[in-house]
C-alpha cells in the first residue's frame, strides 16, 4: 500500500492553490428536536428574517485566519422551490448564491448552497438535507453561523422535524436537525 502526503498544492509560480490545514482545535454541536412550523419572509432580503431558528452554530475562534467548517443535517418538509444559504455573524457569506456570487444575479434570489428535493407528495414525506460551509473565521471571538431559507415566491413554510400533515404524532415520519462546526488552524493562523 502506498501513502502520498503533501503539504499543499502550488502552481508553477509557487502560488498556493490548495493550502494544507492544521489540527482541529475547537468544535461545537447543536441538536434541534422541536416539531415546529416557520413562515420565512421576503425572499429578496436574505438576512436575519430568513434565519431558521434553532440551527445557529456558535464557535469561539482563536484567530481570524483559522478555518471554520460547518455542517448541518436538516430534517424537514418544504416545497421544492426552496434553497438554503449561510449567514456568518448575520451577513450573507461569499458565494451564497452559488458560483461565488454574493448578490442576486438577474433578480434570482433563490440560488443557494443546496436546494430542497422535488417531491410530488408535499404533505407527508419529509426530507433530510445536508448543508456544508467552509471559510475563514474572520474574527477572533464568537462566529455565529445560521442557515437561511430562500424561496422562489415571497414567503414559504418550513415544517421542521415533521411532515406537513403532522405535528409530530406517532404514525408519521419525524426527525431531528443537527449541526457541527470545527475550528482548524491554518497557515498564518494560531491555535
Amino acid at each position: 500500500m502506498s501513502i502520498v502526503v503533501c503539504s499543499d498544492i502550488r502552481d508553477l509560480s509557487e502560488n498556493i492553490l490548495v493550502p494544507s490545514y492544521g489540527s482541529v482545535i475547537s468544535s461545537t454541536y447543536i441538536r434541534y428536536d422541536a416539531k415546529d412550523t416557520f413562515v420565512i419572509g421576503n425572499y429578496a432580503v436574505l438576512n436575519n428574517t430568513n434565519r431558521i431558528p434553532g440551527l445557529r452554530l456558535t464557535i469561539n475562534a482563536s484567530h481570524p485566519n483559522n478555518i471554520i467548517i460547518a455542517q448541518w443535517q436538516l430534517s424537514l418538509e418544504v416545497i421544492h422551490d426552496c434553497t438554503f444559504s449561510v449567514l456568518k455573524n448575520l451577513s450573507l457569506v461569499d458565494g451564497s448564491f452559488g458560483g461565488g456570487q454574493s448578490t442576486a444575479v438577474n433578480n434570482n434570489y433563490w440560488k443557494g448552497y443546496v436546494s430542497a428535493y422535488y417531491d410530488n407528495d408535499q404533505a407527508s414525506t419529509p426530507s433530510n438535507i445536508m448543508l456544508q460551509w467552509m471559510g475563514r473565521a474572520g474574527v477572533k471571538g464568537n462566529v455565529d453561523l445560521d442557515v437561511v431559507a430562500n424561496f422562489s415566491s415571497s414567503t414559504g413554510t418550513l415544517y421542521m422535524n415533521r411532515t406537513v400533515n403532522s405535528a409530530g404524532q406517532d404514525g408519521w415520519e419525524n426527525g431531528v436537525c443537527t449541526g457541527v462546526a470545527f475550528e482548524i488552524t491554518s497557515q498564518g493562523g494560531e491555535g
